[in-house]
């Protein structure tokens, strides 16, 4: 309905200008305020950021362990925790009475927060129980997790330690509820994910770190609370951990679990481990995760399909739609779940799976050496389709709203013979003075669909591919051309005869080279490459008309009038080779030996 989006008959969100305004409801549905979220996107109008200000924190429910899997807390726990029943036992009465809660709220019907715990989970490192207590969650990057929990242990010899072998605490990560549906989806193995080196060289740090804690007390079992960060193809990205306390004291892990970041988009998974042959006890293992601001994040092929492996979500937020060019997916809207999977631009739906619209282009005339069908001319780093009608040609801004614009001029130089002095030093020079004359500012108007816009300043950036080969028949075909010669005839102009020392013809020029030499050489090739890339005469700058004749005017640079055209030319540069020479779209190969012919 107009900017604001419904889902049966409920508000989801509307847009502002630099995002959108989502709903927020409360778990019964009742609306309880607004979220502002922000896309951030690339130069092409890609979506590839949701920022959002909701401040959301979840507080998972506390692994009690009271009841049992038919009714009480237990049965609720069990679908967060992994859980062995027959590691469950009766709290040891030598354990002074606690409060079965951690100081926060336990968001879990069953559970008796105000009564004593009469539970514990025990882990022994000598037998199959040596992890326990796992629960795996989605993070993003930013993400903050603060861990509570209790240990307590009652011997004063826990014998020799032995690191857990990195696939089973990989299997702990995959055996968790969530991480079940997370494994599934990815269609991942914990072997699979074992045979990574770089998500077994994490875990192997964090043992690392805890046998040299355990070194220094010995008198305690290796025994933990640990938590392992993994990015999106389950590299470990960080890990940490909380040793038990003192023999006979239970102990509260939550000062030295505080406030541990996300590093990357991905998973964390929090587990209690015990590598000695003695018995310790956890309760009340709970996990409170604070989210960032960052609500997705999308990455693309270049067609605008989604690389789904390095692409990441938070859990619970409202789908962004406004994907590829910042345009609407059509994705899921049937009723089974399924979609159409298509981009909609307006005058046209795009396939990204294939690059293709599945309509004629309505202005195919005006791009007849491209197929109607592919997505902006074959190339969508450079230009994007704002509505299925036509391209752009995108940019990048610079800080001060300046708009840069980067162009390669792929030029061959051919010494015949290398008869002509033209080292190093020469080619260099030649690269920056190409640069310096026909780089600068622009100042124009924007063109939008014909009609002038607003005004727009263009930094215009030239660099030179420069290439220099001994004869013609090793020039680069698609490469502008110009061949020093010894001399050059008189021409015929509506000037009368003239005796040029450089002389231009479509996409290639001769220069006299062995009259001059340096730097006076080099100004030739600049006055006549700016000849081939369509450059008229003007005073005061490279193009002075007495350079034709006289390389020791030193007139250099471009202005306004002919920076345009240099701009126009630029806009050409993605078309392909054939569009990647001012003038003829001939062979420039075959067009510079037919141009010395005529002209010697």
């Amino acid at each position: 309905m107009g900017n604001y989006v419904y889902e049966n008959n409920l508000l989801q969100f509307f847009g502002h200008e630099e995002g959108s305004v989502r709903q927020l409801r409360d778990g019964s549905g009742a609306a309880t305020g607004f979220a502002y979220d922000y896309l951030l996107k690339d130069h092409l109008g890609n979506t590839r950021m949701v920022l959002t200000d909701e401040r959301q924190q979840d507080i998972y429910p506390a692994a009690t362990l009271e009841g049992d899997a038919s009714g009480g807390a237990l049965a609720i726990e069990k679908n967060f925790y992994a859980i062995e029943d027959a590691n469950i036992v009766n709290k040891l009465s030598e354990i002074p009475g606690y409060v079965n809660n951690n100081g926060i709220p336990n968001n879990n019907p069953n559970a008796q927060t105000g009564a004593n715990s009469a539970k514990m989970y025990k882990l022994t490192g000598d037998g199959t129980g040596k992890t326990g207590l796992g629960i795996t969650l989605k993070v993003m990057a930013g993400d903050v997790i603060d861990i509570f929990g209790k240990s307590y242990y009652n011997t004063g010899n826990p014998g020799s330690s032995n690191n857990l072998p990195t696939l089973s605490i990989l299997s702990g990560l995959l055996a968790t509820p969530a991480g079940s549906g997370i494994a599934a989806a990815h269609n991942v193995t914990a072997a699979g994910i074992d045979a990574l080196p770089s998500a077994v060289s994490g875990i192997q740090a964090l043992q690392t770190e805890q046998a040299t804690v355990g070194n220094n007390n010995v008198t305690a079992p290796r025994a933990f609370i640990n938590y392992l960060f993994f990015d999106e193809r389950f590299t470990c990205v960080g890990h940490g951990f909380s040793m038990v306390g003192a023999n006979g004291v239970l102990k509260d892990h939550h000062a030295e679990l505080q406030a541990k970041t996300a590093p990357a988009n991905g998973y964390v998974y929090v587990y209690c481990s015990n590598e000695s042959p003695v018995n310790v006890y956890f309760d009340n293992i709970q996990v409170a995760h604070t989210r960032g601001p960052l609500a997705e994040e999308t990455h693309y092929y270049p067609f605008g399909l989604t690389m789904a492996g390095i692409s990441s979500k938070a859990t619970g937020k409202l789908e962004n739609r406004y994907k590829y060019n910042g345009k609407e997916l059509q994705h899921a809207e049937f009723s089974d779940g399924s979609g159409l999977e298509e981009y909609d631009y307006g005058a046209r739906s795009l396939n990204a799976q294939l690059g293709r619209w599945f309509n004629v282009d309505n202005k195919a005339d005006s791009f007849y050496m491209f197929s109607p069908y592919n997505y902006a001319v074959n190339n969508p780093i450079l230009f994007v389709d704002p509505d299925g009608n036509d391209i752009d040609y995108y940019v990048q801004k610079k800080g001060d709203g300046t708009i840069l614009i980067s162009a390669t001029i792929n030029l061959t130089i051919v010494n015949p013979n290398n008869e002509f002095t033209f080292g190093d030093a020469d080619q260099i020079a030649l690269k920056n003075k190409i640069a310096k004359d026909f780089s600068g500012i622009l100042n124009t108007k924007k063109n939008d669909k014909g009609k002038e816009g607003d005004p727009i300043t263009l930094d215009i950036d030239v660099s030179v591919n420069l290439t220099v080969v001994s004869d013609v028949d090793k020039a680069k075909s698609s490469d502008f051309i110009i061949t020093f010669v010894n001399d050059i005839p008189s021409q015929n102009t509506s000037e009368g005869y003239v005796n040029p020392i450089g002389l231009a013809h479509g996409d290639v020029a001769t220069v006299e080279a062995g009259k001059r030499s340096g730097q006076f050489v080099n100004q030739i090739i600049s006055h006549e490459l700016g000849h081939i890339l369509g450059l008229q005469h003007s005073p005061y700058t490279i193009m002075e008309k007495s350079l034709d004749v006289n390389p020791d005017n030193r007139s250099s640079g471009t202005n306004q009038v002919q920076r345009k055209i240099i701009f126009d030319w630029t806009k050409t540069l993605p078309l392909g080779p054939s569009w990647n020479r001012s003038g003829t779209t001939a062979d420039s190969w075959e067009e510079m030996k037919d141009f010395i012919k005529k002209t010697q």
